[in-house]
């Protein structure tokens, strides 16, 4: 066994080993502990309201808005929010991104001339 613990590749091994059980425990014992209990909270619900209208509403409440996609809804008028994700009502932590999904408006399609 001594032998064995006199070559170099089996002490840097070790020293590998050891090394990552220590980031192990200080990431166990550290960090995710303090991110874990970072405050958290309600994600409100914007869903109808007008896309600037929904921003602030989520920036007052401490989340990062980011309109994700405009997209046409026959139910929604133009610059509305037809969906968010997080869903609201979600228990989230404090600063998370809400994506926003913005109706485009009624949307026109030309017809092509099918005669003949």
């Amino acid at each position: 066994m001594k032998k064995l613990l006199e070559k170099p590749y089996v002490k840097k091994i070790l020293i590998f080993f050891a090394a990552f059980i220590l980031l192990i425990l200080l990431f166990d014992n550290l960090l995710f502990p303090w991110y874990v209990s970072s405050k958290e909270v309600i994600v409100p619900k914007v869903i109808g309201n007008h896309k600037q209208e929904a921003i602030k509403i989520l920036e007052d409440a401490g989340f990062e808005p980011i309109i994700a996609d405009t997209s046409f809804v026959e139910n929604f008028a133009k610059d509305h929010v037809f969906l968010q994700k997080p869903e609201a009502g979600k228990i989230v932590k404090e600063g998370r991104v809400v994506y926003l999904f913005v109706g485009g408006g009624e949307q026109f399609v030309n017809v092509p001339l099918l005669k003949g």
